[in-house]
């Protein structure tokens, strides 16, 4: 059966779109100018069906899209500085670009010259950022450090879709502070969340008896609700109170996609240049310990 999602709806689920595409679907989905028929471009198998449903010769070059110019730095950034940033200032404006491939990157999308390939930004609706976290894991992933990846993700989707509006609309727009005012409410949340991780952490890691702390996290997690209803009361979009039912495994899960703010002043400090963040935060990944190492980026 076919999948459908209607965007506009406050709390439209994309994970099973995201989950889908990664598993090689094709899907129609809203750009900036009509419907588009997308699959996951770093999947040649995907693609080619993709060409199949179009009824397209599959030997043709196809375009690499991506939802913000900072998503496509993976292919911007081994140009020539000033060829770079010709593409990044096209692209942010909504033109189609053919530029090198030194890497030879997405082959089964360049057809018969594998030297280049055609780049174009579009600007999704806020809610495919959802989709975007998913796929940066292809680009940048490190195995058995959820915490790194799943907040890497986060701060990419967020800070990718924010600045792609930013350039279409316009700062201040109401499409921008549309989408500012939905990810600083979920900002809040994420640092209510870490704040009852951080609590519990500490319960956990204390000699009280396992009665006690029982006990402990049973008012903890009571507290958390009523909290949680003053947090939500300061949320400035049409975001709803999360209806969360608090245990462990919850407050993990949630844990581990909001650890973003590090992220965020790594960017701060490289003066929001995208391939000077990626550069630094690939170079995190091949530590021991990546979370770490981006923290103490954070803090030079």
């Amino acid at each position: 059966m076919p999948l459908r999602l209607d965007l506009a709806e406050p709390r439209v689920d994309l994970a099973p779109l995201a989950a889908a595409l990664a598993e090689g679907a094709c899907a129609v989905i809203p750009t900036d100018t009509v419907y588009g028929l997308v699959c996951d471009a770093g999947q040649a198998d995907a693609c080619l069906r993709l060409s199949e449903i179009k009824r397209r010769d599959p030997r043709k070059p196809s375009t690499a899209m991506f939802a913000s110019v900072s998503d496509a730095e993976t292919l911007l950034a081994p140009l020539e500085p000033a060829l770079a940033q010709q593409a990044r200032a096209l692209l942010g404006r909504g033109a189609t670009v053919l530029v090198p491939n030194p890497d030879a990157a997405y082959l089964h999308l360049t057809g018969a010259d594998p030297g280049r390939i055609g780049l174009r930004v579009s600007a999704f609706p806020p809610a495919l950022a959802t989709v975007i976290h998913e796929l940066v894991h292809g680009t940048i992933y490190v195995p058995d450090h959820t915490d790194f990846n799943e907040s890497l993700a986060t701060f990419v989707g967020r800070r990718g879709a924010l600045q792609l509006l930013e350039e279409r609309h316009g700062r201040g727009s109401p499409r921008v502070e549309e989408a500012k005012a939905r990810f600083e409410d979920e900002a809040l949340f994420d640092e209510f969340i870490a704040d009852l991780y951080r609590r519990l952490n500490a319960l956990y890691g204390s000699d009280r008896s396992r009665e006690e702390k029982l006990a402990e996290r049973a008012k903890i997690f009571e507290g958390a609700r009523e909290k949680l209803k003053s947090v939500a009361s300061k949320f400035r979009s049409q975001r709803r109170v999360p209806d969360v039912e608090f245990n462990n495994a919850v407050v993990v899960a949630q844990y581990r996609y909001g650890r973003y703010n590090q992220f965020r002043r790594v960017f701060e400090r490289v003066q929001n240049s995208w391939p000077a963040f990626f550069a630094a935060v690939s170079a995190a990944a091949s530590s021991d310990n990546p979370l770490g190492a981006v923290e103490a980026l954070a803090q030079e």
